[in-house]
């Protein structure tokens, strides 16, 4: 293959993550790319090129406005907090919890309500008389998150009913 230099753009390398031959072989070396956007193996124009073709991206997955299994890492338990990820669908009234991806995503769309809600993970979880003073436990202190919450999803507290979740003791 002849072309002259003002048909190609100058050889550049790959690490195999952009270009394949045509059975889906990832190509690893030089190539260069033509004026007519198609790419050849090697640094010049040549007879011995072979065409290599565009890796295709995957289309990123959609997520899906189901509920995630959370739970506080073991560096949360040392912080004695973490933080929950509640949304909720105004269309049909499906309250879900997701992981900070998801709701990252759906917080987009002018349908989804979202929250986020600062679940403490300290002990004593009942509240405690010391000295005459009660100290609040973390079931309390959860359960009133969860009514400020109810002030923007009404229906949380359906969804979330055991304060002490999570607390180990």
């Amino acid at each position: 293959m002849y072309l002259p230099k003002s048909k190609y753009k100058p050889a550049k390398y790959t690490q195999g993550d952009k270009l394949q031959f045509s059975d889906k072989r990832e190509y690893v070396g030089w190539y260069f790319e033509t004026y007519q956007k198609r790419y050849f193996t090697g640094k010049l124009p040549g007879s011995n090129n072979k065409e290599l073709f565009l890796i295709e991206e995957e289309e990123p997955k959609v997520p899906r406005f189901l509920s995630d299994e959370i739970g506080p890492l073991l560096e949360d338990y040392d912080k004695k907090y973490f933080i929950r990820y509640i949304l909720l669908d105004t269309r049909n009234g499906k309250i879900i919890e997701a992981n900070k991806s998801k709701f990252d995503y759906f917080k987009k769309f002018t349908y989804i309500k979202v929250i986020e809600l600062k679940w403490d993970l300290s002990t004593p979880i009942e509240n405690v008389m010391v000295n005459g003073y009660e100290y609040k436990g973390s079931a309390y202190k959860n359960e009133q998150v969860v009514l400020q919450a109810k002030k923007q999803i009404p229906e949380i507290d359906s969804f979330i009913t055991d304060y002490s979740e999570f607390i180990i003791e």
